[in-house]
């Protein structure tokens, strides 16, 4: 996983898993929550113009969506974004699917 430091964007003891569109300048374009629920919208969206930063193999543009979690523990320490690589990412998913 990749961590991203934040200021405070949320409350204390704040998880939040979400799914975010970056563009190829790392900047986040688009956040959307897992759960359902305005207030939880509402702490995504603060997430939008945050920059990740990334190193693309060129310039040419580009739109990656990524797996997060938003993390605010208790304290003055901020929040966290933790991104998840593409395969820990798709297992999660995996684990997630109710089985047959």
């Amino acid at each position: 996983m990749r961590t991203v430091k934040l200021g405070r964007l949320g409350p204390p003891r704040t998880t939040l898993e979400l799914m975010l569109l970056l563009d190829n300048r790392g900047t986040i374009t688009a956040a959307r929550p897992l759960a359902k629920s305005a207030d939880l919208q509402a702490l995504a969206e603060r997430l939008i113009g945050t920059r990740v930063a990334l190193d693309p193999p060129d310039s040419t543009p580009f739109k990656i969506v990524a797996r997060a979690v938003l993390a605010c523990p208790t304290g003055g320490a901020g929040c966290s974004l933790l991104l998840y690589r593409p395969g820990d990412a798709m297992r999660t998913i995996a684990e997630a699917e109710p089985e047959p």
